[in-house]
């Protein structure tokens, strides 16, 4: 999952801040908490040093992806959509079988 989200951040990293959807921190997640119901899902470091985090809304499946600088504090909106799922699985075994 993280490397999933990495390479995402990469690909959408630059374009996020250059097209402007962009807010202070707090601001931006109050909105996503009181306008949509959205809460936090996942989070993780791209390489860039970037954070990106994929906020969603379970019982409505409305969801918001947003990176964040954190050397300028500023988050912004990457996509957002509809028709979220969480998938959980169950981690692949290690060691000896036997």
């Amino acid at each position: 999952m993280l490397r999933t989200l990495a390479f995402i951040a990469a690909m959408i990293g630059t374009q996020t801040f250059a097209q402007g959807r962009c807010g202070p921190q707090d601001d931006v997640i109050a909105h996503l908490n009181n306008q949509w119901g959205e809460t936090v899902q996942v989070m993780g470091r791209a390489e860039n040093g970037h954070i990106m985090m994929i906020f969603a809304n379970e019982d409505t499946g409305t969801w918001t992806a947003l990176m964040q600088d954190p050397a300028s504090g500023m988050i912004c909106v990457a996509a957002s959509g509809k028709e979220y799922a969480a998938i959980y699985s169950e981690p692949a075994p290690t060691g000896d079988p036997t």
